[in-house]
């Protein structure tokens, strides 16, 4: 074999190990790695701020309660030259369950939120506000949070998703305590029968005495 020959194949070996090394390099090295956290907590009832990722831990809230969800994006990726450990054209989506409400805007039901780039190591938070309308006791209501993301050279997208569900309890209505009926006064009868004639014969027996007594001094006065 020629020299000539060697120095071509060596050549060629080390030329493709350095392109093996910086194509490996964005992929393993130097790359983003994005990751999505979603909590719950009611602040009606001033509890505390919980992952809630299934129905045996779902937060317990009332119809009518006011919820605050909190949605954490990281990158856990590893750092390198240019910014390629960067998680850029981050993206949050969140789609509302049927029971749940925006308090800022009740008629929206998808947020949407550009998060833009998140460095490695940096936690971007965002939260809001929904107020709980499902009248469904027992009802469990999922609230799923996703992102999407990429690295500066757009050949490494990242995603993921997470959620909270809390559980609906619907108080009983209360029977209402019935008015009672006021008892009217006791009205009095008219007497009826020889009862109601003793004061006409009273006074019939009187004007008789009278009578009488008159005729008396009359007859001791001619005598």
């Amino acid at each position: 074999m020629s020299t000539k020959s060697i120095r071509t194949i060596v050549s060629s070996t080390i030329v493709a190990g350095a392109l093996a090394i910086s194509v490996a390099a964005p992929a393993f090295a130097c790359h983003p790695v994005g990751v999505i956290q979603k909590q719950v907590k009611d602040v009606t009832t001033g509890s505390a701020l919980v992952e809630a990722n299934s129905d045996s831990t779902a937060l317990s809230v009332n119809e009518g309660d006011t919820l605050e969800y909190v949605i954490t994006i990281g990158n856990n990726g590893v750092a390198g030259d240019n910014g390629l450990g960067d998680m850029v054209k981050t993206v949050m989506t969140d789609t509302l369950p049927t029971g749940v409400q925006l308090t800022s805007n009740p008629s929206e039901t998808t947020i949407t939120n550009d998060v833009g780039t998140v460095t490695v190591g940096q936690k971007v938070t965002l939260s809001y506000e929904v107020k709980v309308t499902s009248n469904q006791d027992g009802a469990f209501l999922t609230n799923k949070a996703c992102f999407t993301g990429n690295n500066k050279n757009n050949n490494d997208p990242q995603s993921g998703c997470d959620v909270a569900i809390v559980k609906v309890s619907v108080p009983p209505t209360p029977t209402p305590t019935p008015t009672p009926t006021p008892t009217p006064p006791a009205q009095s009868l008219p007497t009826t029968g020889i009862s109601s004639l003793a004061p006409v014969f009273g006074a019939i027996l009187l004007g008789a005495s009278v009578y009488l007594v008159g005729i008396r001094r009359k007859l001791l006065s001619r005598a």
